[in-house]
């Protein structure tokens, strides 16, 4: 089944996930106007146009939905006042939603290329502060899969923020990851500075097999 969960965050947010297979067209899924436009891209950017609209359709109740995005590359439902936004990885798509609060999400798939770009998104202070954390974030017994889960936390925390402050255009730089704290072996809470306006947040993370998601309300 390719729907993996719908989950009521609070009586306002709710967030989804969904993962790719072959039952799942873009025919079945999207209006003519999203269709028409997506039946010209690659494979890839179909499947991911799919599972997004299926899993927004499951979400809502009913399709007929179109995503459209500001010029900051945020994404909007339109005609609707629901926040929402969307994440896709290797054979995985996520959508939270809001009838209240500006929300965003990331989600990545699971593997060591995040260990080989680790210098290119991480301050000096959050490489120094990982390495404490290496034996208190134990979401895998494989230490190798641990490192690389725990590098996807501060990589998925930093794309999060730079899509709810998306008309700041931030860098990765300019986001600071201040604590990652565990609230079981899959699921824990993350605080982020925008270092810029020295505003912060609190994200939930949750982990699994494949993937580690972030998302903020």
């Amino acid at each position: 089944m390719p729907l993996l969960y719908i989950e009521r965050i609070d009586e306002y947010t709710q967030l989804g996930t969904w993962q790719f297979d072959a039952c799942t067209h873009i025919e079945d899924v999207c209006p003519p106007e999203v269709y028409n436009r997506a039946r010209t891209m690659c494979n890839n950017r179909q499947k991911e146009t799919a599972a997004v609209y299926a899993l927004l359709n499951e979400m809502l109740g009913r399709g007929g939905w179109i995503i459209d995005h500001e010029d900051s590359g945020r994404p909007i439902l339109r005609h609707s006042d629901m926040e929402i936004g969307i994440s896709h990885t290797k054979n995985y798509a996520s959508i939270i939603l809001s009838i209240r609060n500006r929300v965003a999400v990331d989600i990545e798939y699971i593997s060591d290329r995040i260990c080989k770009i680790e210098d290119k998104f991480m301050r000096a202070d959050e490489r120094d502060y990982s390495q404490t954390l290496y034996g208190k974030i134990n979401v895998s017994s494989d230490a190798y899969i641990n490192k690389a889960c725990i590098l996807l936390l501060f990589w998925c925390a930093k794309e999060t923020m730079y899509k709810y402050y998306s008309d700041e255009h931030l860098a990765l730089q300019d986001i600071k990851i201040e604590q990652i704290t565990s609230n079981s072996i899959d699921n824990g809470n993350i605080i982020c500075q925008n270092a810029l306006s020295g505003e912060t947040k609190t994200l939930v993370y949750k982990v699994n097999d494949c993937t580690v998601l972030t998302y903020l309300v």
